[in-house]
């Protein structure tokens, strides 16, 4: 299906949202890099001009190249759910971008299933210079070094903590615009938090850092106070730039994911906003209740959606 005038308008407003020409990871040039697409045409779709023209040639822009573009910085303009609109994603890639934009850190903390690890993913794939890693129960410092070793596309054999966290510490310094991102850390054991403050020191100002996880706030409060070992140290490296998200949607979100995948019934919407609390909840509700509706070829009503989910036995009810 070809792409209509609004689609495209779209696209040119996505990519004056992203580019950010003081920032050497957002430019133009390198959005075009990244999508495959020459950068006259990434100028002209920028300005709002979906043809060029040469000599006596008039060159329409194909519908290809909008959906590369799209695709590299994250626009959909496809029917799929993308969980953008939801604050805790917007609150989370704000935060990214300015933790990269001005060489930073942060600590992100949240609660699970709340979208933290979906936006960072999301972030990643869709930015250059973003080095992810997600850790583990069973992590040691050198599997985190590794790892991010890994993400910087070095796979050799690096012999010592030192020297893999120097090796990193160069490759990440001799471009600006750098980002590291290590998700769920309040899984980690303490001995790893080490090298998160070894990391924060040489990367203020050079790179951007963020740590993220679940009451990580807390736990970070917990053992500076009880004066574990570098724990003060690292506490107050990240005290200035904390964002804490949403602990639960809102209605109105979750009405709107119900408008997005055609749950239009006012009782079953109101049902799934009294009983859902994270998104993964929402995602997997909204399944079955898809399937249910194409099954019966109409829409579901609230009683319906009690008993299809068999929330009368459900003993997390949101609280009012």
């Amino acid at each position: 299906m070809l792409l209509t005038l609004e689609q495209k308008q779209s696209v040119t407003k996505a990519i004056n949202a992203w580019i950010d020409e003081n920032n050497a990871a957002r430019s133009g040039n390198k959005l075009a890099e990244k999508a495959g697409v020459n950068p006259s045409y990434v100028s002209h779709i920028k300005a709002g001009n979906y043809q060029i023209t040469t000599g006596d040639r008039i060159i329409v822009i194909k519908d290809s190249y909008f959906h590369r573009l799209a695709e590299a910085i994250g626009h959909k303009l496809d029917e799929r759910l993308h969980w953008d609109f939801i604050e805790n994603f917007k609150r989370i890639t704000r935060a990214c971008r300015k933790s990269q934009k001005n060489a930073i850190r942060m600590v992100i903390d949240g609660w699970t299933g709340m979208g933290k690890t979906h936006t960072l993913e999301h972030f990643k794939a869709t930015n250059d210079y973003v080095l992810y890693v997600k850790c583990t129960q069973n992590m040691s410092a050198k599997d985190l070094l590794e790892e991010i070793l890994g993400a910087m596309g070095v796979h050799q054999l690096i012999r010592g903590n030192h020297a893999k966290l120097k090796t990193i510490k160069s490759m990440v310094l001799r471009h600006r615009g750098y980002l590291i991102i290590i998700d769920e850390v309040e899984v980690v054991k303490p001995g790893i938090y080490a090298i998160l403050k070894d990391i924060s020191d040489w990367a203020q100002g050079q790179a951007g850092f963020i740590i993220c996880g679940m009451d990580i706030i807390n736990k970070l409060d917990r053992l500076a106070e009880a004066k574990r070992p570098g724990f003060p140290q690292l506490r107050r490296r990240f005290f200035g730039n904390q964002v804490v998200t949403a602990s639960r949607l809102t209605q109105g979100e979750i009405v709107a994911v119900c408008e997005f995948e055609k749950i239009s019934n006012t009782g079953a919407q109101n049902v799934l906003a009294q009983y859902v609390t994270d998104l993964d909840m929402l995602a997997q509700y909204a399944a079955d209740i898809k399937e249910w509706q194409e099954n019966n070829g109409r829409k579901i009503t609230g009683k319906e959606v009690i008993d299809l989910l068999d929330l009368s036995l459900t003993t997390f009810k949101k609280s009012a």
